[in-house]
């Protein structure tokens, strides 16, 4: 009955999760063409190569930000269930019987081979 639960639940929190962090988001904002991006790179200065070093590292640095950003997202989504699983798995192993002090587990079973 827990797990049935706590399947209800993470399904829930994902969908909630997903509609809230993913569907609501503008393309530009992320994107080399957000203002802030085109604000540093008009503010690049001196030659051709100059400029284009300058606005290369602001478009790379841009797109790292968001890969990061998007990372977040997916771990805000799939973090709680994945966690609620785990605990779940944790609290329903089972422990073996302690042996003289020791957990043991039985022997492998002996199979004959022929030696040549």
């Amino acid at each position: 009955m827990l797990r049935w639960l706590a399947t209800t639940v993470s399904a829930i929190w994902i969908v909630l999760s997903i509609i809230a962090e993913f569907f609501d988001v503008d393309p530009n904002q992320y994107g080399p063409v957000s203002a802030d991006s085109m604000a540093r790179m008009s503010s690049c200065q001196g030659n051709y190569h100059q400029r284009y070093a300058c606005k290369e590292q602001v478009t790379l640095s841009k797109q790292r930000h968001s890969f990061l950003l998007w990372i977040g997202k997916v771990c805000i989504v799939f973090g709680p269930p994945a966690a609620l699983f785990l605990m779940l798995r944790y609290a329903y192993k089972e422990q073996p019987a302690p042996e003289n002090g020791y957990y043991q587990r039985p022997p492998p079973p002996v199979k004959r081979r022929r030696v040549r």
